[in-house]
């Protein structure tokens, strides 16, 4: 470690009370195993049981993607995905109980055993591509915390022989998104969705010169990267 950092992480580990901070600086920035006190003292904290006082028994936060703003018991974490990326950000790991729990479900989504209870969201083509799209979300989701996991794989797969196919034919190309056949529903999917960048990343899963086109893509795409950004990322 860098000798000029050690009054940084000194200070830092005197100054952590809470035990989140302290969980957080001990696993991402020392990359130290945090000790089983560690981990007892994050699940009694009051940003632990945010979350667990809130999950579902089915494993989930309700709604996946869209809120319900009719539920009779209103929730601090108002979908399942807001609180997967809360959990995220606190650094839990798919070998946290309830994390665990909620990889099952999701990857009985991503199998097509359970869908998800949010509504169905019509665009021009009555909702066949949002029902198409939601394995494809939940595996996303299930790559942040789990990208070994099998059940995710071969919609990895999917994505990446998409953009090869559509690499080929113009990748850049609007019109390219707007056929109505599985085939191109995974490259809608594929290409301008922040969901892609989820499911792909941590993957050695394509060439250089395809990751290279498919970033340089998504760097310049005019409306920017649904679910993230209006406009092109290399002006924001």
């Amino acid at each position: 470690m860098n000798k000029d950092l050690l009054p940084i992480i000194d200070y830092l580990s005197s100054a952590a009370i809470d035990p989140f901070p302290r969980y957080i600086l001990k696993k991402e920035i020392l990359r130290e195993t945090p000790a089983v006190a560690d981990i007892e003292a994050v699940h009694l904290s009051k940003w632990y049981r945010q979350l667990a006082d809130e999950q579902w028994e089915d494993g989930s936060w309700g709604r996946f993607h869209t809120q319900d703003s009719k539920a009779p018991t209103k929730q601090i974490f108002v979908t399942t995905e807001s609180a997967l990326c809360r959990a995220y950000e606190l650094s839990l790991t798919k070998d946290d109980p309830m994390i665990a729990k909620c990889i099952k479900l999701m990857e009985r989504y991503v199998r097509g055993e359970e869908t998800w209870t949010d509504w169905v969201e019509k665009h021009k083509d009555g909702g066949r591509g949002h029902l198409f799209a939601r394995p494809y979300g939940s595996a996303a989701r299930i790559n942040m915390f789990d990208p070994e996991n099998p059940s995710i794989q071969p919609l990895n797969n999917n994505l990446t022989a998409a953009l090869e196919i559509t690499s080929t034919i113009n990748f850049f190309c609007d019109n390219i998104w707007e056929k109505d056949t599985d085939e191109y529903l995974i490259a809608l999917i594929a290409a301008p969705s922040m969901y892609s960048a989820l499911l792909l990343q941590n993957s050695n899963c394509m060439s250089d010169a395809l990751q290279k086109q498919y970033l340089s893509f998504l760097w310049y795409k005019k409306d920017g990267i649904y679910y993230v950004s209006s406009v092109p990322v290399f002006v924001n």
